[in-house]
């Protein structure tokens, strides 16, 4: 660690304070690199552009990989916080989780919502109230 790296119990103890409203000064830290969830994440360059993501799309290890490397580049700033993983954020999970077709899009640096054609807006299937526990099957327009 650096000299003005603190150790990660140290650093828990001052967000716990934090979340108290108890800290005697502001945190300080440092979010490196692209905000962009397509360049942030190399293994997302891989993603097929042009078509519907499909869960084998993603390759879990890559993923895990670009993670590791991110926590290790935090911590070689230096600062106060921790670098946490979470979900890739490139893409739109809510949409994907109601059965939206969701496409990477280069471009900009993250995935979309896609619809094939303008008569259903983002590609999203419709709500069928008679069964609302069961989420329905994407359609085509």
């Amino acid at each position: 660690m650096g000299t003005w790296q603190t150790s990660i119990s140290e650093r828990v103890t001052r967000f716990q304070a934090f979340h108290r409203r108890a800290n005697p000064r502001p945190l300080l830290g440092f979010f490196r690199g692209s905000e962009y969830p397509l360049f942030r994440y190399p293994f997302s360059a891989r993603l097929p552009a042009g078509r519907p993501l499909q869960p084998e799309d993603f390759d879990v290890e890559a993923f895990a990989g670009d993670c590791e490397r991110l926590f290790l580049e935090h911590e070689a700033c230096g600062g106060e916080f921790i670098y946490a993983a979470s979900a890739f954020w490139g893409i739109p999970w809510l949409e994907a989780a109601l059965g939206c077709a969701i496409v990477a899009d280069h471009g900009s640096g993250t995935g979309v919502p896609f619809s094939p054609c303008l008569a259903r807006p983002l590609g999203c299937p419709r709500a069928n109230r008679r069964r609302p526990c069961r989420l329905p099957q994407p359609s085509a327009c």
